[in-house]
């Protein structure tokens, strides 16, 4: 549950707020396509801006900065995990975000789920 939702592009003010709420997880929005990635990757990026006082004029392409991305599917909140692994092993996902559609055409989401959290709940 620990995530955040973001456009494909945002300013340095954005993120930064953004960064705020200490997420572990940005989910990029692009287009009808979501991706993974992880929140200190787009810290890291704030810190190097602001270090080459970029800070005040950076717009921040969350697909260009240096960071780990990982394709995401969907996944229904009332899915088991084995449907999740079945996913994951079936489809080029790398992760999941568990969702809800709450009325035609909105989704809720309510978390992402990593193959190494399904793994590790298992052990």
């Amino acid at each position: 549950r620990d995530f955040i939702t973001l456009r494909e592009t945002i300013n340095a003010n954005e993120a930064r707020t953004a960064i705020e709420s200490k997420p572990r997880w940005i989910i990029i929005h692009k287009q009808q396509q979501k991706i993974l990635m992880p929140a200190a990757d787009l810290a890291r990026t704030l810190q190097e801006l602001q270090t080459e006082d970029k800070d005040a004029v950076a717009d921040i392409d969350l697909l260009e900065i240096p960071a780990q991305r990982l394709q995401l599917a969907a996944i229904h909140m009332q899915a088991s995990l084995q449907e999740a692994l079945e996913i994951l092993n079936n489809s080029p996902a790398e992760a999941l975000y568990v969702q809800r559609p709450s009325a035609p055409g909105i989704e809720h989401i309510y978390g992402i789920l990593t193959r190494q959290k399904i793994e590790s709940s298992y052990q």
